[in-house]
C-alpha cells in the first residue's frame, strides 16, 4: 500500500478547487464532484489529482456541467420587455408573463441548443450520406481535436448509441407526425405500397408511400415499412391498416400495387416511386441494423430529400424538443426489452419445465404398468410351482423371486421419479406465482 496521503493545500490550487473534496475518515482518497467518483492518492499523490484531472471522462463531466449551468441561467434570466402604451397590449403582456414555459420549451432549454443543432444536423448528415453508427464512434474527440476554441465541439458528444436513439426515437417520430398532419391536412391523397425481399433481415418488406398535392405540386412521400413473416392477402391488409392508422381515409381516393390485379389503380408512375423507394432501403440495409432503425432512417432521409439537403430541414423549437425527449424514450424502449426478454425466457423455461413434467408422467406410467406387470407374472410362477415337485418347482419358484426382484428395483424407480415429478410440479407453482 502507497504512503501518499491527502493534502488539505490541494484544495487551494485553482485548478482543483471547484471539484476536489476530502474523503471523511480515508486521507487516501479524493472525491470528484464533478464525476462523483472517488480517486486513490495513495500511490500517485497529486499527480493522481492531475490524472484524473486530464481525463476524458473528467472533462466531458465538466463539459456538461458548465453547459447545464449556462442553459438554466439564460432559462430562468428575466428578459427586459417594454411598457405598454395601450389596455390592449397590457392585457397581453400580463397574460404572456403569467403563462407557464410549455414542456418543450423547457426541453429545450435545459440542453444545449447550439450543440444539439449541431448533433441534429450530424445526425442528418450520418442518414443523408448513408453512414454506420458505428463510423460515428470516438468522432466526439475528433472534433475535439480539430476545433479547440469552439464550445460546442467541447460539449459534442454524438457517438453510435446517441446517433442511433436520435434518429430512431427523436427524429423519426417526429418527422412521421409531421407527415401524418401534412397529408390529413392536405385532403385528398392516393396510397402506393408493394413488397420485397430485404436482403439483410431475410424478411419480406412492405412499403408504403403517400402521394398528395402540397405547395401546389404533387408530393410523393415515404410513409413506413412493414417486415412480413408471410404474404397471404390477409397479411397484407393487416400491415398496410397498421400503416395508415393515423391517416383520415375518408380521404383516400385510389390504391396503387406493382403488379397485381387486385390493385383499384395502378399507373406506372406510381410504381416507379415505390420501386425507387427499395433502391434507397437496399444503401440502408449497408448498416445491418434491426428494422425500427432501418424506417427511422428511410423515413429520416425522405424528409430530408423533400427539403432538398440536411442543412435545409428546419431545426424548429418543436424538433429540437423531441430530439431531448429521445434519451428517454431510448431507456423506456431499453427497459421494454429488458422485460420482453425475462418474459421470454421465463416462458422458455417453463415450457422446458412443463416438457420435463409430460415425460416424467409418461415414464411413470410406463413404470407402473412394468411393475403391475412384474407382480402378476411373479405370482403366477408361484401358484404353479405349488402342483409341481422337484426341479420343476424349483424352477418355478427361482423364475417367481427373479421377477419380485425385478419388481422391486421397479418399485424403487417409481418411487423416485414421483418424487422427480413432485418437485417439478412445486416449480411450475413457483413460475406461475401460485
Amino acid at each position: 500500500m502507497g504512503k501518499c496521503k491527502f493534502a488539505d493545500s490541494w484544495l487551494e490550487n485553482d485548478e482543483f478547487k471547484p471539484w476536489l473534496k476530502p474523503v471523511a475518515e480515508n486521507n487516501r482518497e479524493a472525491y470528484c464532484t464533478y464525476c462523483k467518483k472517488k480517486i486513490s492518492v495513495a500511490s500517485m499523490g497529486i499527480n493522481a489529482i492531475k490524472s484524473h484531472m486530464h481525463g476524458a471522462s473528467h472533462k466531458a463531466a465538466f463539459g456538461h456541467r458548465e453547459q447545464s449551468q449556462l442553459s438554466i441561467a439564460s432559462f430562468c434570466a428575466p428578459t427586459a420587455t417594454p411598457l405598454p402604451n395601450t389596455t390592449a397590449e397590457l392585457v397581453k403582456t400580463a397574460t404572456t408573463a403569467t403563462s407557464p414555459p410549455s414542456s418543450a420549451d423547457i426541453r429545450v432549454a435545459m440542453g444545449s441548443t447550439s450543440t444539439m443543432r449541431a448533433e441534429v444536423i450530424w445526425c442528418l448528415n450520418t442518414a443523408a450520406n448513408h453512414h454506420s453508427l458505428n463510423s460515428n464512434e470516438g468522432i466526439s474527440d475528433i472534433f475535439k481535436s480539430m476545433f479547440p476554441d469552439s464550445d460546442i465541439a467541447k460539449t459534442f458528444t454524438c457517438g453510435k448509441d446517441k446517433t442511433g436513439y436520435i434518429m430512431r426515437f427523436g427524429l423519426a417520430p417526429f418527422f412521421k407526425q409531421q407527415l401524418v398532419d401534412t397529408i390529413n391536412k392536405a385532403g385528398s391523397f392516393v396510397f402506393m405500397f408493394d413488397e420485397s425481399l430485404n436482403q439483410s433481415t431475410k424478411k419480406k418488406q412492405l412499403d408504403v408511400h403517400v402521394r398528395f398535392w402540397d405547395d401546389d405540386c404533387v408530393q410523393s412521400r415515404y410513409l413506413g415499412s412493414q417486415f412480413l413473416g408471410h404474404g397471404t392477402a390477409q397479411d397484407l391488409l393487416h400491415h398496410i391498416k397498421e400503416c395508415v392508422a393515423k391517416l383520415n381515409m375518408m380521404q383516400l381516393i385510389s390504391i396503387s400495387m406493382d403488379g397485381s390485379g387486385l390493385t383499384c389503380s395502378c399507373t406506372q408512375h406510381s410504381a416507379t416511386t415505390v420501386e425507387r423507394g427499395f433502391s434507397v432501403n437496399k444503401q440502408v440495409e449497408t448498416c445491418n441494423i434491426l428494422e425500427e432503425s432501418m424506417e427511422a432512417l428511410r423515413l429520416i432521409c425522405d424528409k430530408i430529400s423533400a427539403c432538398g439537403g440536411a442543412l435545409k430541414v428546419p431545426l424548429t423549437k418543436e424538433l429540437l424538443a423531441s430530439v431531448a425527449s429521445a434519451r428517454s424514450k431510448y431507456r423506456i424502449h431499453l427497459e421494454q426489452e429488458r422485460k420482453k426478454k425475462e418474459t421470454t425466457r421465463q416462458s422458455l423455461k417453463r415450457k422446458e419445465a412443463e416438457d420435463e413434467l409430460e415425460v416424467l408422467k409418461k415414464k411413470r406410467k410406463v413404470l407402473r404398468e412394468v411393475c403391475d406387470t412384474l407382480q402378476k407374472d411373479a405370482d403366477q410362477l408361484a401358484e404353479q410351482a405349488e402342483g409341481k415337485s422337484g426341479s420343476l418347482m424349483a424352477q418355478l419358484i427361482t423364475k417367481s423371486n427373479t421377477l419380485r426382484r425385478r419388481h422391486k428395483e421397479k418399485l424403487i424407480d417409481l418411487e423416485q421419479t414421483q418424487k422427480f415429478i413432485e418437485s417439478k410440479s412445486d416449480e411450475l407453482r413457483h413460475m406461475s406465482g401460485v
